[in-house]
């Protein structure tokens, strides 16, 4: 793949170079980005409705501020570490999470993640760009003293798609400049939109009070977990396409963990607290949540608000694009993150038009969080319990395999599948199946934690614990780097008998 034009180590966010990397190998010399800019890239990838729409759910589930905030905060917390260890593999492989997972899942065997993280990414580039859309269309009707039409709403998605492609295409030095302006931008404007509603919330919240039975209020407080806490827990498969270029040379694993976690988790908790609040405001289970906050704010600060909208879309979705770029180059070696890009953006656009015109908002929603929730956590779960197994000692190039066309390594197995992890995380998913409870699926103990939906939990302990017993009956057999090892190739993988030409 072609090499990028790289700053100076040190440099990343003060200059912006067009991206031609893919998921290639990133040397430890071209490693240019730091902690801070992780924490910055964080907070501000949040700072959208596309996001602060999960927080228009537990509104909808009947709970009150309260209750919402407390469930959100923990949620978050936890959601925030596992994604913080996590993001710990990209320093050490120099590529991104898919393709970091096949020290697990195998070389070919990591293409479970990517399709993860298509998945995902398209789907939370579908969500901002609805909700943004939605949002400015709302917006200019209501200055325009005009109704808000299908059309208005249409071009709306147009507009905001296609920035989101120039910004995704540019990549990440482009991704990481914005933070500078978005965060203070969409944090003052958030801030006025507090300040200006915060009356009619005081009101609110005196009169508040929930009319849920205490079943009802588990089943609704455990949901509102489970959507904090799956929040940063959906970025696990884009985490370590940004902490790859942390260079392990200048930065440890505290300072890594620390960036990515506080930064996850406090955008996380900004949007969906405020996404909260602004949906006590108007009867959020008869609106939708972009034409509810229009309705809300004053007059004047509705033009603020659009501008709020736009600037938070450009930043999620941006993010999102990218990503899911990265890893569609991954799933097919000869498509080039570019083209790429250009394809995923015309199908998350399709998404939008559907989601907008035919299907049900929340169903959509809460159905798209429950898929997130599900296969992600014990996907990533599996993977660091073998990177503990493996001492967090890899070989960043014979995870390259794939993508070469040549076979062999450390993480061949049996060829390019360890059947230990695959089959862990498919038995997890499986159980889980049987647990969902949600408007899209129910399985067939639904109802066995009295209406509360803990299948991501169930799925992620059989997974791990499967694994773990799995390598127990039959070990991997794998020689780890030595402690200090510079070589970035296994023997087996400089050994031409063990990687070949595929024939």
């Amino acid at each position: 793949m072609a090499e990028p034009i790289r700053p100076e180590p040190g440099t990343a966010g003060k200059t912006v170079n067009f991206e031609l990397r893919g998921i290639d190998y990133v040397p430890d010399d071209m490693r240019d980005s730091t902690p801070s800019n992780l924490f910055r890239v964080f907070v501000g990838a949040q700072l959208t409705f596309g996001i602060m729409i999960l927080g228009w759910l537990p509104v909808v589930f009947g709970l009150d501020f309260w209750s919402a905030v407390t469930a959100t905060t923990l949620g978050t917390i936890v959601g925030a570490v596992m994604f913080g260890l996590f993001s710990l593999l990209g320093p050490r492989t120099g590529t991104n999470s898919a393709v970091s997972t096949g020290f697990c899942y195998g070389v070919k065997g990591r293409l479970l993640g990517s399709f993860k993280a298509l998945f995902i990414g398209v789907g939370y580039l579908a969500l901002t760009v609805w909700v943004c859309g939605d949002m400015v269309a709302a917006g200019v009707a209501r200055m325009t003293g005009s109704g808000t039409s299908d059309a208005l709403r249409a071009i709306s998605y147009l507009v905001i798609m296609a920035a989101l492609i120039i910004i995704a295409l540019v990549g990440h030095d482009l991704l990481v400049k914005l933070q500078k302006y978005v965060i203070p931008l969409v944090l003052l404007g958030l801030a006025v939109m507090v300040a200006t509603t915060f009356s009619a919330f005081g009101s609110t919240l005196e009169t508040q009070a929930s009319t849920l039975s205490p079943s009802e209020y588990w089943v609704a407080w455990v949901a509102t977990f489970v959507i904090a806490m799956q929040l940063p827990v959906s970025y696990m498969p884009f985490a370590n396409g940004f902490t790859r270029y942390i260079s392990r040379k200048r930065w440890n694993d505290r300072s890594v963990f620390l960036g990515m976690s506080l930064g996850v988790s406090l955008g996380v908790l900004i949007a969906l607290i405020v996404g909260i609040y602004v949906s006590t405001l108007f009867a959020a289970d008869q609106m939708s949540f972009g034409d509810g906050v229009v309705s809300v704010v004053p007059s004047w600060f509705v033009l603020p608000l659009v501008l709020i909208a736009l600037i938070g879309a450009f930043d999620q979705g941006g993010f999102a694009l990218y990503g899911s770029g990265l890893d569609a180059s991954s799933v097919i070696p000869a498509l080039r993150r570019l083209p790429a890009t250009v394809v995923l953006s015309v199908i998350s656009l399709l998404l939008v038009f559907l989601g907008s015109f035919v299907w049900d908002a929340a169903v959509i929603v809460s159905g798209f969080v429950t898929i997130i929730a599900v296969f992600v956590l014990p996907w990533a779960a599996v993977g660091f319990t073998s990177f503990l197994f493996q001492k967090g000692r890899l070989w960043p190039l014979d995870l390259q395999v794939f993508e070469k066309g040549i076979r062999g390594g450390a993480y061949w197995y049996n060829r390019g599948w360890n059947w230990r992890s695959t089959a862990a995380y498919a038995a997890g998913v499986l159980v889980a199946l049987l647990f969902v409870k949600s408007d899209v699926y129910n399985g067939v103990l639904a109802d066995a934690f009295g209406g509360a939906d803990l299948s991501m939990f169930v799925s992620t302990i059989v997974a791990v614990a499967l694994y773990t017993v799995f390598r127990l009956i039959s070990p991997e057999q794998l020689e780890l780097p030595a402690k200090g090892e510079t070589s970035t190739a296994s023997p087996a993988l400089k050994n031409p008998a063990s990687a070949s030409v595929p024939e």
